[in-house]
């Protein structure tokens, strides 16, 4: 018999914008192509790399010189894959970065849904947390994450601040393998802030 998993009205609403019984996996991706001006040879290949994904939420941003692009695949919103995208462009270019291209969950799921890429991830926490004891998996907005599922999670907010500490723990590791401009920028733009928005209690 499957365990049932109750979710916590103290995720806070900043956090996950409303509490849901579940994060919905993304099955798929249809490709919405947002712009068509020309891109170099090399913008041009890693476009058609994009293209040929089935890894959605993703972005594609690209200069309107076509020489710099900015892309990212399997992250857990739409709003967080564009504006990771772009920070990623602007890092790079001299001209303006638009919106190209994007790769759409091919099926109906909500604002923040699980890609494929992370599923495993995902079901490891609702399968390893202990009966009585409580996990949570956060985000940043760079495409980390991270998950508490510990023996010692007696509580919502200990299993929260525990996920947080995590993500931020990740968030620091990625921002020094970064160069320098992209690592500002990204900053800049909070893509390092953590959030946490799967939080539940193991029946």
């Amino acid at each position: 018999m499957k365990h049932a998993y109750l979710l916590i009205s103290v995720i806070l609403a900043a956090s996950l914008g409303s509490p849901t019984a579940a994060l919905e996996n993304i099955e798929g991706a249809k490709f919405v192509q947002a712009a068509d001006f020309e891109l170099s040879n090399d913008s041009n290949r890693q476009f058609n790399r994009f293209k040929k994904s089935d890894q959605a939420y993703s972005s594609f941003f690209a200069s309107t010189d076509g020489t710099e692009v900015g892309l990212n695949f399997s992250m857990f919103s739409q709003s967080d894959a564009d504006k990771h995208a772009k920070t990623i462009c602007e890092a790079r270019a001299s001209a303006a970065c638009v919106l190209y291209a994007r790769l759409l969950p091919a099926n109906a799921v909500g604002e923040i849904a699980v890609p494929s890429a992370f599923r495993s991830r995902f079901n490891k926490l609702k399968t390893n947390t202990k009966r009585g004891m409580f996990g949570a998996f956060a985000i940043n907005g760079s495409g980390g994450t991270a998950i508490s599922m510990s023996k010692d999670n007696s509580t919502a907010e200990i299993a929260r601040n525990d996920a947080l500490q995590l993500c931020r723990r990740s968030s620091e590791a990625t921002r020094k393998q970064l160069p320098p401009a992209l690592a500002i920028a990204s900053e800049k733009n909070s893509l390092f802030d953590c959030r946490v928005v799967f939080l539940f209690q193991k029946q």
